[in-house]
């Protein structure tokens, strides 16, 4: 079932800790066990959750204990985040940079509390609801959150699908178009909107540009919100061209997310015009902040 699935740069990392920790099994993802692998002081307050750090590098969590205990241990992965992935104080941030961490807290929670490496082992049912419920059940979380991470998991093993499928069809190094495009002076963006994403955006950009493009221009934004030229699943599979790479990707800050062609110009060449932009690479760096 999720065989074509490619684990993120993140997921890595928590599994890395999990493991090296001893955290191997989902009945392992406890407050307690976190708590003691990462040297964190937890206080259960009858306030909002919140995550400390002291100048002498204490760490500590303030756990709202009003919460159900299955909302409790999400609130916990939610601050632990906080506290292994950023830093700053959140009452002086500006809006955009909270909203950034808040949405790299909420991945952190999916990956930590229903991690690859153990998911991967289990037997999903073939049924979707029947899946929904057998992963709230073994890794003991509320059904919207299996149902999130469920629905992000078909969405990428899907895409992985359709990867493999534009590799297997690929016949040349430089990848060209094996549809007839009409020659364009000027960038041309095709987007593929996958029914199974839980995003409104779409899964898959195709870039196509013209050589003047990709000789005079060092870098190109990539528009988020369009306007793209959208395609079907059909369409996709005739498409043959070169994988644009997270380090091809450099983000400033949110609404300024560039595409490096130089990169990619000395990587392939000019005659790779066709660039093929998984979704899920490009939230990764936004989810890791990071400028290549």
């Amino acid at each position: 079932m999720i065989s074509h699935y490619e684990a993120t740069y993140l997921e890595h990392s928590i599994e890395n800790m999990y493991l090296k920790n001893g955290i191997t099994e989902p009945q392992h993802i406890t407050i307690e066990k976190i708590t003691a692998a990462l040297n964190i002081w937890i206080y259960p307050s009858s306030q909002k959750s919140k995550a400390y750090e002291s100048v002498a590098g204490l760490r500590s969590v303030l756990l709202d204990n009003r919460l159900p205990l299955k909302e409790q241990r999400i609130e916990f992965l939610h601050e632990v985040s906080h506290l292994l992935r950023h830093a700053g104080n959140q009452t002086i941030m500006p809006k955009a940079f909270i909203e950034l961490q808040e949405a790299d807290a909420d991945q952190f929670v999916l990956y930590a509390s229903m991690p690859f490496f153990m998911l991967s082992r289990l037997k999903l049912p073939a049924l979707y609801n029947d899946a929904l419920l057998y992963l709230s059940d073994i890794f003991e979380v509320p059904i919207y959150l299996a149902r999130k991470r469920l629905n992000q998991i078909m969405r990428r093993n899907y895409e992985g699908q359709i990867r493999t499928s534009i590799e297997q069809q690929t016949n040349t190094a430089k990848g060209v178009m094996s549809k007839k495009i009409p020659q364009i002076c000027e960038p041309t963006i095709y987007a593929y909107y996958d029914p199974s994403f839980t995003y409104e955006g779409p899964s898959q950009l195709v870039f196509h540009l013209d050589e003047i493009t990709l000789t005079q221009k060092r870098e190109l934004p990539i528009p988020l919100d369009g306007p793209f030229k959208q395609i079907e699943i059909d369409e996709l599979l005739h498409f043959e061209g070169v994988k644009i790479l997270q380090h091809d990707i450099v983000y400033f800050e949110p609404g300024n997310i560039k595409l490096m062609l130089g990169r990619i110009v000395r990587r392939y060449g000019t005659g790779s015009k066709t660039l093929l932009l998984q979704m899920k690479d490009l939230e990764e760096v936004i989810n890791r902040g990071r400028i290549y």
